[in-house]
């Protein structure tokens, strides 16, 4: 399935990404739905157990652009580690994967 680029797929709260699924179970709000609450139940201006805002990542947010920096920084990251993942800090279940070249 193809997502748009305002697709949310995690949200990032206590330092960490978390898939929707752990962050509903955390933060979906029991109210009516409401115009400060996000298409999962989310409330755009809530607080995790350090102060700051859960915050929703985008699926255009969460790669940046690995092969501007190969020849720079990290060639040697890249050739050993092709393949970087992103996975929930609660449950570890997989977000979402980036490949070098895809």
């Amino acid at each position: 399935m193809t997502q748009k680029a305002w697709s949310i797929i995690a949200y990032t709260y206590d330092a960490d990404y978390h898939c929707i699924h752990c962050t509903i179970k955390q933060f979906r709000q029991n109210a009516e739905w409401s115009i400060d609450v996000d298409e999962h139940g989310i409330r755009q201006e809530i607080e995790d157990s350090e102060g700051n805002y859960v915050t929703p990542l985008f699926a255009s947010d969460e790669w940046i652009n690995f092969e501007m920096l190969i020849e720079e920084y990290c060639s040697d990251y890249l050739k050993e580690n092709p393949i970087q993942i992103l996975a929930c800090g609660t449950c570890h279940d997989e977000i979402d994967r980036w490949k070098e070249g895809e």
